[in-house]
């Protein structure tokens, strides 16, 4: 192999100030252009075919620097263009626009050189390829360079941006000069420049790889150092004035393994594994990762020297292991994977791990039968956290396919958050185990989607088919369109069994009677069990049966009482349970609606308008005010009850208001605990949000000290003709006694209307 890359390099060199009629003096500075021809000559052919390792390609690009011949250590500062100030220590030389491989050339400039700096020879040093380099400086013993612990190469060539060369020190001679009309100078001269390599090659290939792993895909090989010397790659600090031949590499921040990814598609025994590593002597544990299995071999003496290719053919041994990825569950053993940005499958992470426990990881991909397109997954917020998105683009062939890429054992259920990020799109889900040809369906369901978020709906799938190994495959197709985005957040397998109520908290009447609830019970094995809590099994009583549960009050003949239902279901994965709370007024309780309009408070903002101003204030359209207005609650049942309802408005904006709606910056709350608030609505001209960042928000409180904001979920709004938004706020927590509306602050809102439902024992 050859060492060195000849280079003839003509060098046409530029100085002085620049070309204006006005500007005949000697400018303070001077450019220097030049161009570097390569020969392609039969020792410095471009591409590497076996006998050279050399290949430029259009694009490429080196860092050059340039010192006076008596300070050959010290660079010389430049600047990054003729009318920018010296400020580094390098120039870009890029091959030219015209460029061809046979005959690469590149051409470069160092702009701005000082007139001290000017002399009639310069060292000539650079750096191939200019991503490699980290930094530079005016110590030119003291650059650094990076080799990449991840690399991308073909059956045939190693990664060439790890190909890290340095130009061997020359001289350019600037002898030859003529002045021009301007007070320029030109020179001329011919040089032959040798770039080196700094590092050193390794070609693996595998031999006497049984049948069971050989025809396997290859996905990566990792080269790790695990012997006393283990600086296989990183960062290293070289001296690129020096002897290339004989330069030390320190390293900074080293690397001990280096994984290589080949851009063709090659199984193991055919595998040939280009790199490029630290010249040194390693021992080394090298793992070829396939999706089935990862194959380990242990080897010593591995010799890396630079600018040289060593080739040795790794042979299995018997001491030699294959590492299964399979995944195999116990009995009552679950696997869970929660998604998180970092393990979503995207453009740059095509195979992803996924599983919660570490130990139990599996990796998984995605493909689209029938897609031309190079389509990819992504991420997507979800209130878990994140959902898969299964596909970034139009997914032309209407299918996608989610997989493990080895097998799993034991598979009893599978539990999926699925769902389609489109509105209205559909589209069938379909999982399945496979084992080599042959697959063996769990279920399916039809899904239509929305695109209000992404949280899916948890589908339980049974395995009755009596085979518990395979590949985890989901198939999504039948899509009605292509361009929509299906997605899958949690995935589980044996999980335990999911209870969910419609409400969490149920309020009746005084009197007896029987009720309902919708209770969602997933993924049991049996019926669940439903049993009422002791402080209350004398007036309630509960069954289930079909998805719903059925409970029983007596009448209440005495104050306000709780009870509490609890369904447990048991499953392969374990057990869960929910708890309903069933909440029975007194015997003296009622329920009332307190009802407020804008032109009732109107009323008042006018009279305290004047009161203002016949105190001699001015009241302009900035001024707000508090008021505390008295209202009427009416009786649901009996409209003839009522009851009074104190209501402070914290900061109303008085001229801003009118008969149609009060202009608020704060609060409006009772002065006083009212009874049990079981309903909001407000009408206003900003809709009522969950969280803590909403323009309106509605808030519940136990003593009118402790608040909490109304979730998103109780929230539904709709708007009206007149722009005004109806929002209406659900709450089911018997506790909360207090109210309040309250715009965000720095927003001002206008509040047309509001009803409250409370009951008062």
């Amino acid at each position: 192999m050859k060492k060195l890359l000849y280079m003839t390099a003509l060098l046409a060199v530029a100085a002085g100030c620049a070309k204006t009629e006005s500007a005949p003096e000697m400018s303070d500075v001077v450019n220097l252009s030049v161009r570097v021809n390569v020969s392609n000559g039969a020792d410095t052919k471009a591409k590497f075919d076996g006998d050279s390792h050399i290949k430029f390609e259009s694009g490429d690009a080196f860092y050059a620097a340039i010192a006076n011949e008596s300070t050959p250590t010290t660079g010389v500062k430049v600047g990054t263009k003729s009318t920018d100030y010296a400020r580094q220590y390098y120039s870009i030389f890029k091959t030219i626009k015209d460029f061809q491989p046979d005959s690469p050339v590149f051409e470069g400039s160092f702009f701005s050189i000082s007139k001290a700096a000017i002399a009639d020879a310069y060292k000539f040093y650079g750096v191939f390829p200019k991503d490699a380099v980290a930094s530079t400086g005016e110590d030119l013993t003291k650059w650094r360079v990076n080799l990449s612990g991840t690399q991308s190469a073909t059956q045939s060539e190693w990664d060439s941006k790890s190909d890290v060369m340095v130009v061997k020190p020359t001289v350019i001679s600037t002898d030859s000069k003529t002045e021009t009309t301007y007070h320029e100078y030109d020179f001329s001269s011919s040089n032959g420049v040798e770039f080196a390599h700094i590092f050193g090659f390794g070609k693996l290939s595998f031999s006497d790889v049984p049948e069971k792993y050989a025809s396997l895909k290859v996905k990566s090989v990792t080269i790790e150092a695990v012997g006393e010397k283990k600086d296989i790659c990183g960062q290293f600090v070289l001296d690129i004035t020096g002897d290339a031949s004989k330069m030390e590499l320190n390293a900074l921040n080293s690397g001990s393994s280096i994984v290589v990814t080949s851009t063709d598609e090659v199984t193991v025994k055919d595998n040939v594994v280009w790199f490029v590593a630290n010249p040194g002597t390693y021992d080394v544990k090298i793992t070829v990762a396939t999706p089935k299995y990862d194959l380990v071999f242990e080897r010593q003496g591995l010799v890396v020297s630079r600018s040289k290719i060593t080739s040795p053919i790794v042979h299995f041994k018997e001491a030699d292991s294959a590492v299964s990825h399979d995944v195999i569950l116990a009995e009552g053993e679950s696997w869970v994977n929660t998604l998180s940005y970092s393990n979503c499958l995207s453009s740059s992470k095509r195979s992803q791990k996924w599983g919660n426990n570490p130990s139990k990881q599996m990796a998984f991909s995605l493909a689209y039968p029938g897609s031309g397109n190079d389509n990819y997954g992504s991420s997507a917020y979800a209130d878990a956290g994140y959902a898969q998105l299964l596909a970034y683009q139009a997914i032309q062939g209407k299918k996608v396919i989610l997989s493990s890429e080895a097998a799993f054992g034991g598979i009893k259920l599978v539990k999926a958050n699925l769902g389609i990020y489109t509105n209205d799109a559909t589209g069938t889900f379909t999982v399945s185990l496979e084992d080599g040809d042959k697959s063996y369906k769990l279920g399916s369901v039809k899904i239509t989607g929305n695109n209000d978020n992404c949280n899916g709906v948890n589908y339980y799938f049974a395995n009755t088919t009596g085979v518990e190994y395979g590949r985890f495959v989901l198939t999504v197709d039948s899509l009605s369109t292509e361009n929509c985005r299906p997605y899958i957040g949690e995935l589980s397998f044996n999980s335990a069994p999911e209870v969910v109520f419609a409400e969490s908290v149920v309020k009746v009447d005084k009197i007896a009677g029987s009720f309902e609830v919708v209770c969602d019970v997933k993924g049991a094995n049996a019926d669940p069990e439903v049993t009422v809590s002791e402080d209350a099994k004398e007036w309630l009583t509960a069954s289930y049966a079909e998805g719903k549960l059925t409970y029983t009050v007596k009448a209440n003949e005495g104050a306000k009482r709780t009870g509490t239902v609890t369904v447990k279901a048991k499953g392969i994965g374990g057990e869960a349970s929910a708890e309903l709370k069933v909440v029975q007024a007194s015997v003296n309780s009622a329920e009332y609606k307190l009802s407020v309009s804008a032109s009732e408070v109107y009323t008042y903002i006018q009279a305290k308008i004047k009161e203002l101003e016949d105190g001699g204030q001015t009241v302009g359209t900035n001024v707000s005010a508090e008021l505390t207005i008295p209202f009427t609650a009416k009786g649901t049942t009996d409209p003839s009850k009522t009851t009074t309802v104190n209501l402070k408005f914290a900061k109303v904006l008085l001229k801003e208001s009118t008969a149609e709606f009060v202009r608020i910056t704060s609060t409006i709350a009772p002065t006083e605990s009212i009874g049990v608030v079981s309903e909001v609505t407000v009408v206003s001209s900003w809709a009522v949000e969950g969280g803590n960042y909403g323009r309106m928000a509605v808030k519940f409180s136990a003593n009118g000290l402790n608040w909490t904001t109304a979730p998103k979920s109780t929230i539904s709004t709709s708007e009206g003709a007149d722009g005004y938004k109806k929002s209406v706020i659900v709450n089911d927590n018997s506790d909360y006694l207090w109210f309040s509306i309250a715009p965000d602050g720095y927003s001002v809102n206008k509040v047309k209307s509001f009803d409250v439902i409370f009951v008062e024992e």
